[in-house]
């Protein structure tokens, strides 16, 4: 809200509508990040397991192997995967209209400039868009007021599904894997902390992620600092050790 408030009077002063900005002197209270919510890896493959079934599919593999943003994921095209070279180009969002009841709005652009992005497919995600591309021509073949939008998640008639829209379908997969409850935003939380524990360098994870720089994503991922640290040591006792072993005479 300041941000905002602070934009638009800061734009009535360079229009000499106002003298000064009220807005720019104000001492903003420190809040506290809310701790990340993530599952590792035994709850991550129990979840997935489960959302073969569930008719967002293959939303939930997008969001989580890929760490898309649910409007990232919910905005992918056909036209944005090549499904033979592995890669997905993320160009545009589905956002809720906050004017009008959260009504899904295709938007033609990123959250940032950093977030639009190429992103190598798993090949789980591969597999599971190739299994859901005939089910996706099926239900586009059956509507009869089909919107051409090449939405890959979408209504039955091809229009787009708000984020907010989302959380009942997220919830029942959740509650059917018997795993921990998290918010849907924390499958990319998850994504993310399982690649920065499994030694994948932190600007991969960036680019992954669509973080305008790597110091935002350590300090979204600081909390894994002494599992890097860790993961580290080990790394180095290992190398050393067989280094040892080749340079040792023969027994």
């Amino acid at each position: 809200v300041h941000m905002l408030l602070n934009a638009c009077l800061t734009y009535a002063v360079n229009r000499r509508l106002i003298q000064t900005n009220p807005a720019a002197g104000v001492e903003l209270r420190k809040v506290p990040r809310p701790a990340i919510q993530a599952w590792d890896a035994k709850e991550a493959a129990k979840f997935l397991a489960e959302s073969k079934v569930d008719g967002l599919y293959p939303l939930w593999p997008l969001m989580l192997n890929e760490c898309l943003r649910r409007s990232e994921a919910l905005g992918l095209r056909w036209q944005d995967v090549d499904l033979d070279r592995g890669v997905i180009r993320i160009v545009q969002t589905v956002v809720p209209n906050r004017s009008d009841k959260g009504k899904a709005v295709i938007q033609k652009a990123t959250k940032t400039a950093g977030s639009t992005r190429a992103v190598r497919l798993t090949a789980y995600s591969i597999n599971a868009l190739r299994v859901f591309r005939p089910k996706w021509e099926s239900k586009r073949a059956c509507s009869a007021n089909w919107r051409d939008n090449d939405l890959i998640i979408c209504t039955r008639d091809g229009a787009p599904i708000s984020p907010d829209n989302v959380t009942r379908s997220f919830a029942a997969i959740v509650a059917r894997a018997k795993v921990k409850a998290i918010t849907p935003h924390g499958l990319r939380h998850t994504g993310a902390t399982l690649l920065l524990t499994g030694g994948i360098h932190p600007k991969i994870v960036q680019d992954r992620l669509g973080h305008s720089s790597i110091s935002t994503t350590m300090d979204r991922y600081g909390h894994l600092t002494d599992d890097l640290q860790q993961l580290a040591a080990s790394s180095i006792d290992s190398l050393i050790a067989s280094a040892a072993a080749e340079e040792s005479p023969a027994q």
